[in-house]
């Protein structure tokens, strides 16, 4: 009997503490605190219009909320954003149109839904933002390669070309009028050499913005293009430069028994200008260049002007027109 009654007296206690949890549970629940969380902005726009200066709107607006404990730690771990929407304008945009969007209630979005009613909004900070707006329009736009770095030493770039040499691109009418082209991403040719040219064509994106001066500086302006990469294609070779030569001894080339004799030269030495591959260009002189004149083919009396020849390494070529010298024949004794 006695552990009856024991028993009784545990289980009605073991009912009042359940009872007290679930009432402080409930209190606690019911506590209504307040909070600030930051909410993604999220701007809708007519399908004609686009937004300049983007990157001076405010990415993240501050929520301040009021309501029960729970609901509002149950609000950290949702997707907060906050969507306005601009009306459709009444005609097109001449230019750029400045607005100012108030900011509401309203707005905010929890994982895509309104706010519930049993958590208010106390505050947005900002709750006013300035907007640029502007006219979208469609043009062709010449593509420009941006390239970046230094081939390998001793070579360059000879010629380059992108396909298609003009893409669609849709932007802000007022930025689109004054711009002739759109740029690839930045492509490094550090280290290149015209072995590489096997390698090409290669695929470059484009980039999704404009670039103009406005106010002294650069700014940048996102637009959208249809294509969204290119076709690079690139030749290297090794690097010509130019070199020129002082005092290069002039040989006279005769066939033996021919008919007919030739002068000493007024003048045995001639300056030439060349072209080639820098290291070839390093291990040549004056010296080393031969130059001649062929007299086999000409018949007396003279004087003639003659062209100078030069036999010259693999990839060297004159860069002017040939030297000439007077070259006068007597008929041979």
């Amino acid at each position: 009997m006695l552990r009856e009654i024991l028993s009784g007296k545990l289980t009605a206690k073991a009912m009042a503490l359940v009872m007290a949890v679930a009432l402080w549970l409930y209190a606690w629940n019911r506590q209504t605190e307040r909070v600030w969380l930051s909410a993604r902005l999220h701007i809708e726009k007519p399908a004609d219009v686009t937004l300049l200066k983007a990157e001076e709107v405010p990415r993240e607006v501050k929520l301040h909320f009021k309501g029960p404990k729970q609901s509002l730690e149950r609000l950290r771990y949702r997707r907060l954003e906050v969507k306005h929407e601009i009306e459709k304008l009444s005609g097109p945009i001449e230019g750029e149109l400045r607005q100012t969007l108030l900011l509401t209630g309203s707005d905010i979005r929890v994982d895509g839904a309104k706010v519930s009613g049993e958590v208010s909004v106390l505050e947005l900070d900002p709750a006013k933002v300035e907007v640029v707006l502007a006219t979208l329009q469609e043009s062709r736009l010449r593509v420009a390669i941006k390239l970046v770095g230094e081939p390998a030493t001793g070579h360059e770039i000879i010629s380059k070309f992108v396909d298609p040499e003009y893409v669609t691109v849709v932007g802000p009418k007022v930025a689109l009028q004054s711009v002739k082209d759109v740029e690839t991403m930045p492509f490094d040719v550090t280290g290149l050499t015209e072995e590489k040219n096997v390698t090409f064509p290669r695929v470059v994106p484009l980039r999704q913005e404009i670039r103009q001066q406005k106010g002294g500086k650069m700014v940048s302006i996102p637009v959208e293009c249809q294509e969204k990469s290119i076709k690079l294609y690139l030749t290297l070779a090794l690097k010509r430069e130019h070199k020129t030569f002082e005092k290069v001894k002039v040989q006279l080339l005769t066939p033996a028994g021919a008919a007919q004799a030739v002068k000493p030269l007024k003048e045995d030495t001639v300056s030439v200008r060349v072209r080639g591959p820098k290291h070839v260009l390093d291990r040549m002189d004056a010296a080393s260049l031969v130059a001649y004149v062929e007299v086999g083919t000409l018949k007396p009396p003279g004087p003639y002007s003659e062209p100078v020849r030069f036999v010259l390494p693999p990839g060297v070529e004159l860069d002017q027109d040939p030297p000439r010298v007077e070259v006068d024949l007597v008929i041979a004794p």
